[in-house]
């Protein structure tokens, strides 16, 4: 993990500027304006930058698992803070959608491969929509799912050759780093673009008359292979849509890697009513040995909604008082 004295070292601090900058640029609404749920991290340095650059503390959403960090926060930088997990808010979320998820980690792709697909399940949550930035950091190396780009690079070749007969045409656009083979940001963003593409193709087959509850292999494989050209096609629109930008800066002996791009998924159902009489009632009709799993699950989200309803409480009054020293 890398220490305190070396988070205000240059290349940290250039990494900071950059981020929020990037993050700003892709934004479809005012800064001032932007919901933003961010890592605590040490002393809440973000804070500080993304105030520089015209966003609101009102609207700045810490979490941190670090129950002593969120308080001291609250109490010295008076900002809206929570204390839980990432997963658990995006998995929790209702209402208006984030504008910003900005995650600086200290782990590696396992996590934020991840949080890539809650952020892809989230629009059925309403935690995201059509208009949410991601901004990710994570250390370069130590994962289990493979240790090079290439994997999914090998992928998306072989859906390019596939289909057009051309290695890497989806990638004609895309800004890849020198670095590319290695570079974590770059997973990420590969990584997003797979699951939209596997999720159009499959809504397409739900979608498909006459093969509705159908498994893929039960299709003929001409209306297959169709489906996925579409697929593909559909996930190509998407790229410039995606804009995705990329960074590395070494820390200690680890290399950090970043990236900031737009969500590419269509819609947001708006928030899943997840309350004590539904619980109770779904409760009510499962058997015991299932009950035992899925009430703490239940318990669980329903905690989170709590904390993320007296933070928003938090950010409103924040809001309202800076409303009446304005005038």
């Amino acid at each position: 993990m890398i220490g305190l004295d070396n988070y205000r070292f240059r290349h940290k601090k250039i990494y900071r500027k950059w981020i929020w900058e990037q993050v700003a640029r892709r934004l479809s609404c005012k800064r001032q304006d932007a919901k933003v749920l961010y890592l605590l991290g040490p002393e809440n340095r973000d804070l500080k930058v993304a105030l520089k650059r015209g966003f609101a503390k009102q609207n700045l959403y810490a979490v941190d698992i670090d129950l002593d960090a969120v308080r001291r926060t609250r109490e010295q930088h008076k900002c809206p803070a929570i204390h839980a997990k990432a997963e658990d808010i995006l998995e929790a979320w209702t209402g208006d959608a984030l504008d910003v998820i900005y995650l600086d980690t200290c782990s590696n792709f396992d996590f934020l491969d991840k949080i890539i697909e809650y952020c892809c399940n989230c629009h059925e949550s309403g935690a995201i929509n059509n208009k949410t930035v991601f901004a990710f950091n994570c250390i370069r190396g130590r994962e289990m799912r493979c240790t090079d780009v290439g994997r999914d690079l090998k992928y998306w070749s072989t859906l390019s050759a596939a289909y057009t007969r051309t290695e890497y045409s989806v990638f004609r656009e895309f800004p890849f780093p020198e670095d590319a083979q290695k570079h974590r940001g770059v997973m990420i963003a590969l990584r997003l673009l797979q699951l939209y593409y596997e999720d159009a193709a499959l809504n397409m087959m739900d979608d498909l008359e006459g093969y509705e509850d159908a498994n893929p292999e039960e299709i003929p494989i001409q209306i297959r292979e169709a489906i996925y050209l579409a697929a593909y096609q559909k996930t190509l629109g998407k790229i410039e849509l995606l804009n995705p930008t990329f960074y590395s800066y070494r820390s200690n002996k680890v290399v950090m890697d970043s990236v900031v791009m737009r969500n590419i998924y269509e819609k947001s159902s708006g928030g899943v009513d997840f309350g004590h009489e539904y619980g109770k009632e779904f409760d009510s009709g499962l058997p015991d040995v299932v009950r035992k799993f899925i009430i703490p699950i239940r318990n669980k989200v329903v905690e989170t909604k709590r904390k993320i309803a007296a933070m928003k409480a938090v950010a409103t009054i924040r809001k309202n008082e800076e409303s009446r020293r304005v005038v």
